[in-house]
């Protein structure tokens, strides 16, 4: 016989037994993701202590110092634009 679970009841269950519950993306506020798919850097053994592997560690490969002076494109901005000056408001100024 088909038995609901209490995650198919939660709307009907106290508020104490819904913090029990495992929080996800339906229950908690807006913008909550879990981040599903990512990468684990390790493993836990059987002792409760967390194990982590070097080759599934992410790998950073950053530019050695003074790259900048070597590269020869320009970033995408106007250096020639000059600060506009703003006024202070006047509520007896006509626009």
């Amino acid at each position: 016989m088909f038995r609901p679970t209490s995650s198919l009841l939660s709307k009907f269950i106290s508020k104490s037994a819904a913090a029990r519950l495992p929080l996800d993306a339906k229950r908690a506020g807006k913008g909550y993701t879990k981040h599903f798919n990512g990468t684990k850097q390790g493993r836990h053994t059987s002792k409760g202590t967390y194990v982590l592997e070097k080759h599934k560690m992410v790998e950073i490969k950053a530019p050695e110092e003074g790259w900048e002076d070597s590269f020869k494109l320009k970033p995408y901005v106007f250096t020639g634009v000059g600060k506009e000056e703003t006024k202070p408001y006047d509520p007896n100024e006509n626009v």
